[in-house]
């Protein structure tokens, strides 16, 4: 009985031990280089695209729950609304090309982009700003291979050799050029199962 008893003490305890002592497992993650490459070859074999949409800007300064100005206190800058929507229309000529119209009813803005050369145009003027975070979306669609959509994201800041997983609106996502949950650097972000763009995130596209 005590021969026994000392055999399954001995057994728990080497279990508790292995289960103390062993080495953290982490799962797989695809490197960049080769989650790039996965998402350029679901992008299908089409040579260009139309695409009509919604834009919506957010104003992060508007706030639901406004507090009262007290009574010594004036205020002389106009309110922001919460958010601005405009009508957009794209034309992508993939690898190559992308044209952005934007109509409102202040104004019209048409950005042109060819072979790395960009021009915007607001109300028949050329306008003196070059690229905006705002226009980096396309590239996302617009480069067809691993290779130049490297460069691109490169060029944006985002680190390729770095890939974490995330989770995106309750879906496991391929985090590119960040360790999730730093959300404080250029990344992009990938469906990990459809290997669809998700998201992604710049802070400066000055030296694209």
């Amino acid at each position: 009985m005590n021969v026994d008893f000392r055999k399954i003490t001995g057994s728990l305890l080497s279990l508790v031990l292995i289960a103390l002592f062993a080495p953290k497992v982490s799962p797989y993650v695809l490197q960049g280089p080769h989650v790039i490459q996965l998402m350029t070859q679901k992008q299908g074999q089409a040579q260009s695209l139309s695409v009509s949409q919604r834009v919506i800007f957010y104003n992060p300064a508007s706030s639901p729950n406004p507090q009262p100005a007290m009574a010594d206190q004036t205020t002389t800058a106009p309110m922001l609304p919460p958010a601005v929507q405009l009508n957009e229309s794209l034309k992508y000529l993939f690898s190559e090309a992308f044209r952005s119209d934007i109509v409102s009813e202040l104004n019209q803005r048409v950005y042109v982009f060819n072979r790395g050369q960009s021009i915007t145009v607001i109300d028949g003027v050329i306008s003196q700003a070059g690229e905006s975070r705002f226009d980096v979306y396309k590239d996302l669609l617009l480069y067809r291979s691993r290779d130049s959509l490297s460069e691109r994201l490169s060029n944006l800041g985002i680190d390729i050799s770095v890939s974490s997983l995330g989770r995106f609106e309750g879906r496991p996502a391929l985090v590119v050029g960040a360790e999730f949950p730093d959300e404080t650097v250029p990344q992009l972000w990938i469906d990990k199962e459809t290997f669809h763009p998700l998201r992604i995130m710049v802070f400066d596209t000055q030296s694209a």
